[in-house]
């Protein structure tokens, strides 16, 4: 297994940043999947830094910010935050540590647009708009897109890529 302070170099698609985090098996526990994955497109933003990579057993996170080439006048930058919620988790642990990471993105970028993607496992966060509003794994909606901006995005339901359900 890659490490992930070396991870993003293993990982390559040209045109694109890439940024990924699979936390330790000995902290999460986890013998197969979870981790977060990032492709940033090059066209789109070249200007990106990472801010925090967290594992614990509950929850996987990727946080970056960056400066998109063009933005509307009234957002200075990006935060982009991935999220994987492992399932069985404790929620309220989960949904309190995203909220941390969310309230430092704010204070420190009051103008920013916060982004909030992944597999959350049946919990949610109450005071940001999400876009989701179909099942996405069976009957149930895990993967769900979050922001600090209303009507930013409209999500749309497309079939399986490969063999995933």
């Amino acid at each position: 297994m890659a490490n992930s302070d070396n991870v993003d170099s293993l990982v390559h698609f040209d045109g694109f940043n890439t940024f990924w985090t699979d936390g330790d098996r000995l902290i999460t526990g986890k013998k197969k999947g979870g981790g977060c994955l990032w492709l940033v497109n090059k066209q789109w933003c070249t200007n990106v830094t990472v801010h925090r990579r967290y594992c614990s057993k509950g929850l996987e996170l990727l946080h970056f910010e960056c400066q998109p080439y063009y933005l509307p006048r009234q957002i200075n930058i990006v935060n982009l935050i991935l999220v994987y919620c492992v399932p069985g988790a404790d929620d309220k642990s989960c949904v309190n540590i995203l909220e941390d990471v969310i309230d430092q993105c704010t204070i420190k970028h009051p103008d920013a647009a916060n982004i909030i993607v992944g597999d959350f496992n049946h919990i949610k966060l109450k005071y940001l708009n999400q876009y989701v509003d179909f099942p996405t794994r069976d009957n149930a909606t895990l993967d769900l897109c979050y922001s600090n901006i209303r009507e930013a995005y409209k999500a749309y339901k497309l079939p399986a890529i490969g063999a995933s359900i």
